[in-house]
């Protein structure tokens, strides 16, 4: 797999750290919430691959990926997102997703 480890201090001085994917873009749509929960939902791509569309299962308490093509949504509507911004349990997800 090709990531990257960075190291951040916090504002309590404690030191994390995360781990990149190199080339995964994520993306969100601020246009739209999740009709149904009103709930974040996080798109995905590395390089020229497919779209996923990431959602968060209440009743699996976890992560959900599925592959989107391009015709299901409109690519032009979705925002980069800061890796930052992505839950936790989400970026777990995502580096086991797009292990190598």
């Amino acid at each position: 797999m090709n990531s990257e480890i960075n190291s951040e201090v916090n504002s309590a001085g404690a030191e994390t750290s995360y781990v990149m994917v190199n080339g995964l873009r994520i993306y969100i749509n601020d246009r739209t919430l999740e009709a149904t929960s009103g709930d974040r939902v996080f798109y995905s791509r590395r390089a020229d691959g497919p779209y996923y569309r990431w959602r968060y299962e209440k009743q699996l308490e976890q992560w959900r990926g599925a592959r989107v093509h391009a015709s299901d949504f409109s690519p032009r509507e979705l925002s980069m997102s800061n890796w930052k911004t992505v839950p936790s349990a989400l970026q777990s997800r995502l580096i086991d997703h797009y292990q190598e």
